[in-house]
């Protein structure tokens, strides 16, 4: 395997940002084949494998699934494990057009979220 030190080499080719370590920038591992992909799914996946640290980043990398392209699965060090799934890429307001109303009764103290209050004018602080 790759050891975590590894994960900081100054440029990585398969990095398109080429971003150095100090700025970010992650190690490709490869693209990896898991049959399943870990207890909570049952089908296979294809995924390009990233990792920066202790830190191992799957992104869904079957151009013909549903999510191609967007992440899969985040591990990270003492047994953290972020399960991504179901991905939509349209507009979230379609399907609730009310997610980025703030309730009357909340406070903004900034002008730059006066567009999702349900009352601007009673509910922001003016500076």
């Amino acid at each position: 395997g790759v050891m975590h030190i590894d994960s900081f080499v100054a440029h990585e080719p398969h990095d398109p940002v080429d971003l150095p370590a100090e700025e970010g920038g992650v190690e490709y591992l490869g693209r990896v084949r898991l049959d399943p992909i870990d207890d909570t799914d049952e089908h296979a996946v294809l995924a390009d494998h990233y990792m920066k640290w202790a830190f191992h980043f799957l992104v869904d990398a079957d151009p013909s699934s549903p999510g191609y392209g967007m992440p899969l699965r985040l591990y990270g060090p003492y047994g953290v494990r972020f399960v991504y799934s179901n991905w939509t890429s349209s507009d979230p307001r379609t399907a609730s057009p009310d997610l980025f109303k703030i309730p009357k009764h909340c406070l903004s103290l900034s002008r730059a979220c006066s567009q999702y209050m349900e009352d601007a004018a009673a509910s922001t602080i003016n500076f």
